[in-house]
C-alpha cells in the first residue's frame, strides 16, 4: 500500500532511465524511506517496501543499486 505522488513517479522514472543507461537489469532503487526492486528493461516495480518493512530484509537477484532524492 505505498502510494507515490506525481513527483515521486517522475523521480522513479528518472532513476529507471539512469539505470537503463548503465545497462542494469534488476535493481534496488532507494528513495528516502522507500525501497523498490525494479526490473529495468520492462520498467516494472517487482517489490516495494517502506522503511518499517525493510528491517533485516535481504535483497537478492539485483545487479545494481541507485539512491535518489524526492
Amino acid at each position: 500500500n505505498i502510494e507515490l505522488s506525481d513527483t515521486d513517479r517522475v523521480a522513479l522514472e528518472g532513476a529507471l532511465g539512469a539505470l537503463e543507461k548503465k545497462g542494469a537489469r534488476d535493481s534496488l532503487a532507494l528513495m528516502g524511506e522507500l525501497a523498490f526492486v525494479v526490473n529495468v528493461p520492462s520498467k516494472t516495480v517487482v517489490t516495494a517496501l517502506a522503511k518499517d518493512q525493510m528491517k533485516e530484509h535481504v535483497f537478492t537477484n539485483i545487479d545494481s543499486t541507485i539512491l535518489w532524492e524526492r
